[in-house]
C-alpha cells in the first residue's frame, strides 16, 4: 500500500483545525451565557448548511476567500438533548476551568476514520461512536452534575427574558431604520 505524506499531513492538519474550532467554539459560547447563571449547563453543537445568502455575505466581508459549505451551531442548554450523529455535547460551568465530554459524534461517513489502528484514532470520538451504536441509553442517561429543576426553570427564565429583549431591540432597530430611511 502507498500513502501519500502530502495526503496525510493535510488530513491530520484539517483535525487538528476541527478541534480548534470546537474548543474556540464552545468557549465562544460559553461566554455569552449571562453571569447569572452560575452552575454547570450544557453546550450543544451541530453543523448547519450555509445559505447562499450567507455564503455571499462571508465572501463579501472580506474575512476568507472561501465560503464554509457548513458551520457549527453553539447552544447552551439547561437540559440534556438526545444523542444523534454529527453533535457535540458538553457539561460546563462559565468560569470552570474543566469542561466534561458528553459525547463527539461526528458524521456517520466519517466515523471509520476514528477506529483503532488508523493515523486519525481519537479514543474519546471512538468511544462515543461505540456508545451510539452500541449502548445509546448510556449517552442519553441522566448526567451527574446536570441541572436540577430548579436551575432548569432559573435558566429559562434567564434566557427567556434575554430573548424577549433581543427582539425588542431588533424591533426599536427596525423602527429607527425606517425613521432614518423617511427623513
Amino acid at each position: 500500500m502507498k500513502i501519500n505524506h502530502l495526503e496525510v499531513h493535510d488530513r491530520l492538519e484539517q483535525l487538528s483545525n476541527q478541534w480548534d474550532t470546537i474548543t474556540s467554539g464552545y468557549v465562544e459560547c460559553m461566554n455569552h451565557v449571562p453571569d447569572d447563571i452560575n452552575f454547570p449547563i450544557y453546550i450543544f453543537a451541530h453543523p448547519r448548511t450555509v445559505s447562499y445568502d450567507e455564503k455571499v455575505s462571508i465572501l463579501q466581508s472580506g474575512v476568507t476567500k472561501t465560503a464554509p459549505s457548513t458551520r457549527l451551531l453553539w447552544s447552551p442548554r439547561a437540559t440534556k438533548p438526545k444523542a444523534q450523529t454529527n453533535s457535540y455535547l458538553f457539561l460546563g460551568q462559565k468560569g470552570a476551568p474543566t469542561v466534561q465530554i458528553i459525547w463527539l459524534l461526528p458524521d456517520r461517513s466519517t466515523w471509520a476514520q476514528y477506529a483503532p489502528g488508523k493515523i486519525t484514532y481519537h479514543k474519546d470520538v471512538w468511544q462515543c461512536i461505540q456508545n451510539f451504536i452500541h449502548a445509546r441509553d448510556f449517552l442519553n442517561k441522566p448526567d451527574e452534575g446536570a441541572p436540577n429543576p430548579r436551575q432548569i426553570e432559573f435558566f429559562r427564565r434567564i434566557y427567556g427574558e434575554a430573548a424577549q429583549q433581543r427582539k425588542v431591540e431588533k424591533e426599536r432597530e427596525k423602527l429607527m431604520e425606517g425613521l432614518y430611511l423617511n427623513d
